[in-house]
C-alpha cells in the first residue's frame, strides 16, 4: 500500500516521528514536510497520515490547511493522523476535533499520541519560556511513545 506521511514539525519531534512511523511502514512509505512542501499532491497514494505537534490547544497551521485544501481527495482515500506534544492523550485528540474536517476525522483509520520532546536548544525566546515552565509540571512525559508508534502502524496494517 503506497503511503504518504504528510507532518508539520516546529522542533524536530514530529519529524522523528513521521520518520519512525516510515521506517515501520516500510518501503512504500514516503514523507512530505508541509513546511516545505505545502501544495504536496496525495493523488497517487492509498494511504495518507497526517501529522502535528500541538502547541497551545492547536495542530500547527501548515496541517490544518493541508486538510481543508485537500478534503476532497483525502475522502477518497484512507486516512490517519497523529499528534505530538506534552499534554494528556485524551486532551490532545480533541485538539483535532475543530481543526480538521470532521468527516475526515470520523473516516480515520487510526488516531495516534506520540508524546513530545523537550528540545529548548531549538526553540525561540517565548517558547524556550514555555518549555521551562512545562519541564515543572512533573504530571506530563517529556519523552516519544515507541510503543504509540508500534501500535498506530500495527492499526493501520490490521485494517
Amino acid at each position: 500500500m503506497k503511503t504518504l506521511i504528510a507532518y508539520v514539525s516546529k522542533y524536530g519531534t514530529t519529524r522523528e516521528c513521521a520518520t519512525r512511523l516510515q521506517e515501520l511502514l516500510g518501503p512504500d512509505a514516503g514523507l512530505a514536510d508541509l513546511n516545505e512542501a505545502p501544495k504536496t499532491d496525495v493523488s497517487g497514494y492509498d494511504l495518507v497520515v497526517i501529522g502535528s505537534p500541538v502547541y497551545m490547544g492547536k495542530i500547527q497551521k501548515g496541517a490544518r490547511n493541508f486538510c481543508k485544501k485537500n478534503c476532497a481527495r483525502l475522502l477518497e482515500k484512507r486516512v490517519a493522523f497523529f499528534v505530538c506534544g506534552f499534554s494528556e492523550k485524551d486532551q490532545a485528540m480533541k485538539c483535532l476535533a475543530g481543526q480538521v474536517p470532521e468527516e475526515l476525522l470520523n473516516k480515520a483509520a487510526a488516531i495516534g499520541h506520540f508524546g513530545g520532546e523537550v528540545r529548548p536548544e531549538k526553540a525561540k525566546f517565548i517558547d524556550k519560556v514555555f518549555l521551562e515552565k512545562v519541564q515543572q509540571d512533573e504530571t506530563l512525559h517529556y519523552e516519544i511513545d515507541t510503543a504509540a508508534i508500534k501500535a498506530f502502524c500495527e492499526a493501520l496494517s490490521g485494517e
